[in-house]
């Protein structure tokens, strides 16, 4: 009997730890770029310390991984530049300590922070724990994700702001 639980108790153990691709980011300047290399551990994270490389690494990334982004403010010309893929698991700090703002003056056409509006539809996404600041970029959005099985939660949207006249509208969350 106790060899029968403790084979189920290791069987589940080894099922719940198979995360094949965890990163982790952080507003550090130290240069580390994914596609040169990097591997973005919680010792050593990944740089986000300029809206450049933070978009470079986030677009890099691949799907079906856990991407860990740690206390901080990052700037991002967002998903006009990076698109969510499937699988990937967007986890912050908690809201009002990782902030993700759009740089000032993105230039982009309703540009949203977080999403794939511009790519295919995504599943198994989710985005928890971060506040989503859009700066007040015009006709701008917060989150965007098509597909399904998407998971959006814990997530605070400010600083929206739509232009006049037709066709200009934003959203916090869709």
């Amino acid at each position: 009997y106790l060899a029968t639980i403790f084979t189920l108790i290791s069987f589940d153990a080894s099922a719940s730890t198979a995360i094949i691709n965890e990163f982790w980011i952080s507003t550090t300047n130290n240069g580390n770029m994914y596609s040169s290399g990097a591997i973005g551990t919680i010792d050593n994270p990944l740089d986000g310390s300029s809206e450049a490389n933070f978009d470079a690494n986030m677009q890099s990334l691949p799907a079906n991984s856990s991407i860990h982004i740690l206390v901080g403010t990052y700037l991002t010309w967002g998903a006009n530049v990076w698109n969510v893929k499937s699988g990937q698991k967007l986890l912050g700090s908690g809201i009002g300590v990782t902030i993700l703002q759009f740089a000032t003056n993105s230039g982009q056409a309703y540009p949203q922070i977080l999403g794939n509006y511009y790519a295919s539809s995504v599943t198994n996404v989710e985005v928890s724990d971060v506040t989503l600041d859009c700066n007040n970029e015009l006709n701008s959005s917060g989150i965007i994700l098509h597909g399904s099985e998407n998971l959006i939660r814990r997530i605070k949207v400010i600083n929206i702001m739509a232009g006049s006249g037709a066709y200009h509208e934003c959203w916090g969350i869709v």
